[in-house]
C-alpha cells in the first residue's frame, strides 16, 4: 500500500506512514491508485477559448496552446514510433521556411491522430490532408488557416475523450502503429508554387500600370469613360429584357380565393392567377369570400387586357392577380406581378370564351410528377377522377389519349403539349416518383374508388360521424342505412339548442342517396310521401348542406365541436 501524504510505499496494516508520520486511514491505496489516475488524465482543448485568447494576447495563446497540444499527441500516440519535437523547434523551424515547416508538422499530427484512433474505439473520418489543404489553399480565403487549426485540434479531442476514459476504467491498451504512406509535398509545392505565381502578377501589373499611366491623356479617358457608361446602359437594358422573357415564360396555375383558403399549403410559393372582385381596406388591395381575406401586395397600376396602363386599384374593380401566393400563419397575400382589370359591361362573350381557354391551366394532382401522392390526396375521389390523375401524370410527358373526351379535357390545358401517340409512348419517360404514384393510384382505384362506385354505401361509410355547423351549433349525423336497402345512408338532424348531441337529443333522420362525384340528395319520407329536401357535397372533414330551410343550409365541420 501507498501513503496518500508522501507517496511512498509503506507495510500492509501500517497506522501511520514511517516516512512522514501521517495517519493511514482505510482504503488508502485505492485513494492513492484513483488521484494517481486523475494526474494522468488529459485534458481538452477548447477550441473558442483558443482562438479567442490567441487573438487577445496577440499569438502567444496559440504558442502555448500548440506547445501543450505535441506532447499530448506524443502522449495518445505512444508506441506509434514517432516523436514530435518541441513546438518551440516547430515554430523556429517555420519561421526559417517561411511556413512550409509549420504546415508539414500540422499535417503530421493529423496523420498521428487519425491511425492511433482505433486504439481509442473510435474513427477520425479526416487526416493530414484535410488540415494541409485548408492551411495553404484554404488561405485564399482567409478563413482557411482557423479551420485547419479546428480540424486538428477537434482529432485530438476526440481521441483525449476515449483516452481519459481508459485510463479510468483500466482498458487502456497501447496498440502497434500501422501508418500510411502520403506525399503532402505535392500540395506544398502546388500552393507555395501558386503563391509566388499570383505574388509576380501583382508586382508585374504594379509596374506595368504605373508605366502606362503617364502615356494617358484626357481625351483617352474620356473615352474610357463614355465606354463604361454605354457599357452600363446596355447591361440596364440586357436586365430588362431578362426580366420580360421570365414574365412571359412564368406559368401560374389558375386558382380561386376559396381554393388559395382550403389548401394554403398546396400554393404556397406557387404562382397563381386569381379571378375576382378587388376591395381597398386601409390603403390595401384585398380579396375575400366569407369575411376571410387575402391580401394582394402591388404598388403599381392596373392594366386592360390590351396591356394599357389604366391607373390604380380602385374598390369594385374586376379582374384578375398574377403573382406568387405566400401562405403566413396570420395573414395570406398574394406578391402580384401585375393586375389586370376587365370591364365586364364592354366584353363580348368571345371575349369571356377566350379568356376562358387562357386561364385553363389546372391540374388534378399539382404535384404528382415531384412528390409521393398520399391518401389525403385522393380522399373522395371517385373511379372517374382517380383514373384521370393516372391519365394527367402520362399527359405531362406528351402523351395522346385515344379516348376523344380525354384527349379533348387535356388539349384545353394551358400546359399540355400532346405529341407522343399512345402506342409509341416509351414509359422510360416517367420518373421513379410517377410509376410510384401510377401504382398508388391504382390500387386506390381497385380498393376504395371501384368498390364505392359498385356500392355507394361504401361512401357513407367513410364520411360517417357527427358534424357541427359552427355559425348555428346545428349538429348532424352521416351513416349507413342499415335499415333497408331501398336507401343508402342516412341523415340524422339533430333538434335542440346547441351542440353537444347527447342521448337526451331528438334526431329526426332523413335518407341519402349518391348521385356522382361526391354529391348525394336528401329525402324525407313522411306520411307516405316522398320529398326531396335538398343536396349535400362532401369535402375533407367537412360538408356542405344545401337544404330547403335556410336555418340548415351551410357548412359543417366534422366532429362535435362547440
Amino acid at each position: 500500500m501507498f501513503c496518500i501524504q508522501c507517496g511512498k510505499e509503506i507495510p500492509d496494516g501500517s497506522a501511520h506512514c514511517p516516512y512522514c508520520g501521517a495517519e493511514i486511514k482505510q482504503n488508502q491505496e485505492d485513494i492513492f491508485l484513483l488521484q494517481k489516475k486523475e494526474n494522468q488524465r488529459l485534458e481538452e482543448i477548447n477550441f473558442v477559448k483558443f482562438l479567442l485568447l490567441g487573438i487577445v494576447t496577440c499569438g502567444i495563446y496559440i504558442v502555448y496552446t500548440y506547445y501543450k497540444f505535441a506532447k499530448t499527441v506524443n502522449k495518445l500516440c505512444d508506441g506509434d514510433g514517432k516523436e514530435s519535437p518541441n513546438y518551440i523547434v516547430v515554430l523556429l523551424l517555420g519561421m526559417i521556411t517561411l511556413g512550409i515547416y509549420t504546415q508539414y508538422w500540422m499535417y503530421t499530427q493529423a496523420e498521428r491522430l487519425r491511425n492511433a484512433a482505433p486504439k481509442y474505439n473510435c474513427e477520425i473520418p479526416y487526416g493530414g490532408t484535410k488540415v494541409l489543404l485548408w492551411g495553404t489553399f484554404g488561405n485564399l480565403i482567409i478563413v482557411g488557416p482557423i479551420l485547419s487549426a479546428y480540424y486538428l485540434l477537434k482529432s485530438a479531442n476526440l481521441l483525449i475523450v476515449n483516452y481519459n476514459q481508459e485510463i479510468i476504467n483500466e482498458r487502456y491498451v497501447i496498440s502497434q502503429y500501422v501508418g500510411k504512406k502520403s506525399k503532402p509535398i505535392l500540395i506544398l509545392l502546388g500552393y507555395y508554387g501558386l503563391r509566388i505565381i499570383l505574388i509576380g502578377a501583382i508586382i508585374g501589373g504594379t509596374i506595368f500600370g504605373s508605366l502606362g499611366d503617364s502615356d494617358i491623356d484626357d481625351s483617352t479617358l474620356d473615352n474610357i469613360y463614355e465606354d463604361e457608361e454605354n457599357t452600363g446602359e446596355e447591361e440596364t437594358k440586357s436586365e430588362k429584357q431578362k426580366e420580360k422573357q421570365y414574365d412571359e415564360k412564368k406559368e401560374y396555375l389558375d386558382a380561386s380565393v376559396e381554393q388559395l383558403q382550403r389548401k394554403p399549403d398546396e400554393y404556397d410559393g406557387k404562382a397563381v392567377r386569381l379571378q375576382t372582385e378587388f376591395m381597398i381596406l386601409a390603403d390595401t388591395i384585398v380579396t375575400s369570400t366569407d369575411g376571410s381575406y387575402i391580401e394582394i401586395k402591388y404598388d403599381g397600376d392596373a392594366y386592360d387586357k390590351a396591356g394599357n396602363s389604366i391607373g390604380k386599384v380602385l374598390s369594385g374593380d374586376s379582374g384578375y392577380v398574377e403573382g406568387i401566393f405566400v401562405n403566413e400563419d396570420d395573414f395570406p397575400y398574394i406578391k402580384a406581378d401585375k393586375i389586370v382589370l376587365v370591364n365586364t359591361d364592354e366584353e363580348t362573350d368571345e371575349d369571356t370564351e377566350q379568356d376562358t381557354e387562357q386561364t385553363e391551366n389546372t391540374y388534378i394532382l399539382p404535384n404528382s410528377d415531384v412528390q409521393s401522392v398520399t391518401s389525403d390526396d385522393l380522399k373522395g375521389f371517385t373511379y372517374a377522377e382517380a383514373q384521370m390523375a393516372i391519365n394527367e401524370i402520362y399527359a405531362r410527358h406528351g402523351r395522346k389519349f385515344n379516348d376523344s373526351d380525354i384527349q379533348e379535357y387535356f388539349d384545353s390545358q394551358k400546359w399540355y403539349h400532346g405529341t407522343i401517340a399512345p402506342e409509341d409512348f416509351d414509359e422510360a419517360l416517367l420518373s421513379q416518383v410517377e410509376k410510384n404514384n401510377i401504382e398508388f393510384i391504382s390500387a386506390y382505384i381497385e380498393q376504395v374508388a371501384l368498390p364505392n362506385a359498385e356500392n355507394p354505401k361504401n361512401l357513407f361509410g367513410e364520411v360517417e360521424g357527427f358534424y357541427t355547423n359552427l355559425d348555428t351549433d346545428q349538429v348532424v349525423y352521416i351513416g349507413i342505412n342499415n335499415i333497408s336497402d331501398d336507401h343508402e345512408g342516412i341523415l340524422e338532424v339533430g333538434r335542440g339548442d346547441s351542440a353537444p348531441v347527447d342521448s337526451a337529443t331528438t334526431m329526426e333522420t332523413y335518407y341519402l342517396d349518391y348521385i356522382s362525384d361526391g354529391t348525394v340528395i336528401i329525402t324525407d319520407e313522411k306520411k307516405g310521401q316522398v320529398l326531396r329536401r335538398g343536396y349535400i357535397n362532401f369535402y375533407e372533414d367537412e360538408l356542405y348542406l344545401d337544404w330547403d330551410t335556410d336555418g340548415m343550409t351551410g357548412t359543417y365541420i366534422k366532429g362535435q365541436v362547440y
